[in-house]
């Protein structure tokens, strides 16, 4: 059962999500989409980079911050490593997702 991370080096968006494949070891295969254009394609028509995939279990995610959610939910397995990425209160959880959020936003790409 092999794992797909789709990633394109010219995009800072799936930056993240590849250092956390690497950083928890978690078998994912990084695959730079113009290496592959046509099964990137195949599995997302519309270019969403970075896309995750594993088409045995139907995972299928875009967008770089869920992407990595799920990489950390999945294979962090410290409590308190997930709780200093993720935020262990209500308001780190807000104060990390507005960084998130500017973080994926056209503002690096201009």
């Amino acid at each position: 059962m092999t794992t797909i991370l789709y990633y394109s080096p010219n995009y800072t968006r799936p930056i993240v999500p590849r250092c956390l494949t690497q950083y928890f070891k978690t078998g994912i295969k990084n695959v730079d989409i113009a290496t592959d254009m046509e099964a990137f394609t195949e599995d997302f028509p519309l270019h969403q980079c970075p896309g995750l995939i594993n088409r045995e279990t139907g995972l299928y995610l875009t967008e770089t911050i869920i992407v990595y959610y799920y990489i950390i939910k999945t294979f962090c397995k410290d409590p308190k490593e997930v709780k200093i990425l993720l935020g262990s209160t209500i308001l780190e959880e807000a104060e990390i997702s507005r960084w998130d959020a500017l973080s994926v936003s056209d503002f690096l790409n201009r």
